[in-house]
């Protein structure tokens, strides 16, 4: 009985460590999501923002962490697994502050800038973006050590200035202080294995063993060592061990060593026939797509351009390339597996691809607003850019470019930015000018224009003071010949016919016959007819939508050079007519 007793004691004190053991292991484990603002943070599937999000976790929520990839860590929460950016997981949770009022707005510098610099916890480079907040474009980047110049401080966003450009950085990447630079996150990876402990560098295909300066494929290649070589390994991060080896330290994978000294592989003979395009087995690497112009790059099903396509890659996304020939690699991704050329691959991170300017002929156009208010120029083709100065209406820009709906311009020595909407290529009456009566008379045998202060059609009359209309109308910007004029109307010829109009409903130009708030691109109608057709479409055989007076002056509101028609309004209607039936003078 004694016996049996005393084998239960003892099977129960052994599960009781067994389980002590195991809960002191798995505490090791536990790291905690923290967030600068306490808003939720995404866990994706894969590491980085273009993998999808598997669920949200509160800020100050424990998770189990495993490993860390690329910036990216590896954890589990609630038995799902996912990757967490590594600036929000943190060892323990951060001390609560007590007595201390929680701000109502995010506090701002009103003092004069100050410099800081920029730090991140694993010393990798920090974006830049054009606003305060994720979800903004990177502008740029920054080095860990970089000395910016801070505008506007807040409590999770701040406003800096770096090197003449501003921008905006999380305030968690700015310290007052420099911080310590170093190659490699080696202060946070403790060595698992005995120190000092004599390994040799193995691989599969007996091919040297790439040499890293950091514990990662995001590092750069130092060097390479050859298949066999001795090696000193004294820790190791993670899927990565420290190795020393004469003049060489850095990192390689953990599967690439071997505590017993691999035998010598056998030289494959060399083929007998001209190698094919199969892509020889290396190494798993990170790569990025890239290409000349920018543009996508084609996957293909096989190593060969008259391979099927499986799929298109834009530039810059991430594959993993698991074989590489001379021409091709074999590349994986969420498409599958297939072969991109080799010209297309790069092992490096790229920046993203700025579409050069297009090169073209400048040209003047002028300042224009419908309701007379000056107009800014900003640094870059959007209106989240700073504004670089307003200008006035009918001020001259010289036009040197174009990106989507802005017009790249130079105006008084400055360079900058305007909508191609605020822009006409006729100079626009100013606020003042088109305020004022202009007093004038005009001349018999001249020709003037039907005027009209909303673009609608006007009616003529057959007698001079209004008293009878005979029916016809014709839109602003028609012209006329005057035959007499007194007592504030004109009587005049159109299309052989004479009609009367009073003074102000005539002007001395097509430009001002029509309303300024309709700008404004206006051209005349020409021909070798005493008319020209306006079509429903731009085909020289489409519907007319009206039969208009040659010379008479419309708006112009589209053109296409390529296509050689332009969109106008004539009065009310609007249609198409070929380029060649418009001058820019009467």
């Amino acid at each position: 009985m004694r016996r049996q007793m005393s084998f239960r004691m003892m099977f129960i004190l052994c599960l009781t460590c067994l389980l002590f053991s195991l809960a002191v292991a798995d505490s090791a484990l536990t790291r905690y999501v923290i967030s600068p603002n306490g808003a939720t943070v995404n866990m994706r599937s894969g590491p980085g923002t273009k993998y999808s999000v598997v669920t949200r976790i509160k800020s100050g929520s424990e998770v189990e962490y495993v490993e860390t990839e690329d910036g990216w860590c590896l954890v589990r929460y609630k038995g799902k697994s996912g990757y967490v950016d590594a600036s929000f997981i943190q060892v323990s949770l951060p001390q609560k502050a007590t007595n201390t009022p929680k701000p109502t707005s995010t506090p701002k510098v009103t003092s004069a800038p100050t410099l800081a610099y920029i730090t991140s916890t694993n010393g990798k480079p920090v974006n830049l973006r054009s606003g305060a907040g994720r979800s903004y474009n990177a502008v740029g980047i920054a080095e860990v050590g970089k000395t910016v110049t801070v505008l506007e401080k807040g409590k999770t966003w701040s406003k800096i200035s770096v090197d003449g450009q501003v921008c905006f950085v999380m305030t968690s990447f700015l310290s007052s202080t420099k911080p310590t630079i170093t190659a490699a996150p080696e202060a946070t990876s403790k060595p698992t294995t005995k120190s000092g402990t004599t390994s040799y560098i193995t691989s599969t295909n007996g091919n040297p063993v790439r040499v890293r300066k950091g514990p990662g494929t995001s590092y750069s290649v130092i060097g390479e060592l050859p298949y066999g070589t001795e090696v000193v390994r004294d820790g190791t991060y993670n899927t990565w061990a420290h190795i020393v080896s004469g003049d060489v330290s850095g990192y390689v994978m953990t599967r690439y060593l071997t505590t017993t000294k691999p035998a010598a592989l056998t030289p494959t003979p060399a083929p007998t026939v001209k190698a094919t395009a199969t892509p020889k087995a290396i190494l798993s690497e990170t790569a990025w797509i890239v290409s000349g112009n920018g543009k996508a790059v084609n996957v293909r099903k096989s190593a060969s351009s008259s391979g099927k396509v499986l799929t298109t890659l834009e530039y810059g996304t991430k594959v993993t390339v698991t074989e590489k020939g001379k021409s091709w690699s074999a590349v994986k991704g969420s498409f599958g597996t297939g072969y991109v050329m080799n010209t297309y691959l790069t092992f490096t991170e790229p920046e993203p691809y700025a579409t050069p300017e297009p090169s073209f002929k400048s040209f003047t156009v002028y300042v224009y607003s419908s309701n007379g208010k000056s107009v800014r120029i900003r640094k870059g083709p959007g209106s989240s850019y700073d504004t670089v100065t307003t200008l006035d209406v009918g001020t001259a820009l010289t036009v040197i470019g174009e990106s989507g709906s802005w017009y790249h311009v130079q105006a008084d020595g400055k360079s900058g930015y305007i909508m191609k909407i605020y822009t006409s290529e006729v100079k626009p009456a100013t606020k003042d000018e088109q305020a004022m009566t202009p007093s004038w008379v005009p001349n018999a045998g001249s020709t003037v224009y039907i005027a009209s202060t909303s673009a609608k059609v006007v009616r003529v009359y057959t007698t001079a003071g209004g008293q009878t209309a005979d029916g016809k109308s014709y839109p602003a910007g028609t012209p006329v010949k005057v035959v007499s004029s007194g007592n504030g109307w004109v009587k005049f010829t159109v299309s052989g016919t004479t009609a009367y109009l009073p003074i102000e409903n005539l002007a001395a130009t097509g430009a001002s016959a029509i309303p300024a708030s309709t700008n404004r691109l206006v051209y005349y109608l020409t021909g070798t007819g005493s008319t020209v057709n306006v079509r429903r479409a731009k085909q020289s055989d489409s519907d007319t939508i009206g039969s208009f007076i040659t010379g008479t002056a419309v708006i112009v509101m589209s053109r296409n050079t390529e296509e050689d028609w332009a969109y106008i309004q004539v009065g009310n209607a609007k249609g198409y007519v070929n380029l060649g039936s418009l001058k820019l003078k009467p």
